[in-house]
């Protein structure tokens, strides 16, 4: 397993774009998902993970989230976002060492969210603030082993809150008047991954929304 890649939130949106172009560039890619019994949210399937796969990897792509274009007040939505937006994100990290080769990358899907907040999902905005801190962190206590980074992409069109399309009043806050496509973010995802020497940042792909 030579070019291995791990990518967490992989049957749908970013992570399934993600998977399919560094398939078709050669990667052999290992995909996670909830719908297959991987939830990154729970330690245990982290530590299933390191069983199975010790120091493979080359690149980690954590990139499960949940989100909702307006947050409910059910209690399963408050823990939901906290437990795969941040926990799910925290395992990966703690566990990085045990999975990627020396000199690895780990890769996380943080959000604009964490600099320019919506009134209407508060919850998920901390969380992505809080994994965005991560990112910094454990670019510090990998100390030039491994490099992390974060992407904070703006809108994009995959499925949040039940609906495919970004609704039309975010989209007006946009100065390009449009989201992205899941392939297309993966694009510049990959293009990214290959400055080797970034680490401990936040990569904000937002089409100019944190300006306004």
């Amino acid at each position: 397993m030579d070019r291995c890649v791990l990518v967490t939130g992989a049957s749908s949106g970013i992570g399934e774009a993600l998977c399919r172009i560094y398939s078709e560039s050669g990667y052999q890619v290992v995909g996670v998902s909830r719908r297959e019994g991987g939830d990154v949210g729970k330690e245990d399937t982290w530590l299933k993970l390191t069983r199975k796969y010790p120091q493979v990897f080359s690149i980690m792509f954590l990139n499960a989230g949940v989100a909702w274009w307006e947050e409910g007040e059910e209690y399963r939505y408050r823990e939901e976002l906290v437990r795969t937006n941040l926990l799910g994100v925290y395992y990966g990290l703690h566990y990085a060492d045990k999975l990627l080769r020396v000199g690895g990358l780990v890769v996380v899907t943080t959000s604009v969210a964490a600099y320019r907040p919506q009134p209407d999902t508060p919850l998920y905005d901390a969380t992505k603030a809080a994994v965005s801190s991560l990112v910094k962190s454990f670019a510090l206590k990998f100390d030039g082993n491994y490099r992390c980074i974060g992407i904070a992409p703006g809108f994009v069109n995959t499925r949040l809150g039940g609906q495919e399309e970004v609704p039309e009043h975010l989209i007006e806050q946009v100065p390009l008047r449009r989201a992205m496509i899941p392939e297309e973010l993966a694009v510049y995802i990959k293009k990214i991954t290959e400055i080797g020497y970034m680490n401990g940042v936040d990569v904000v792909i937002d089409g100019g929304l944190i300006n306004r």
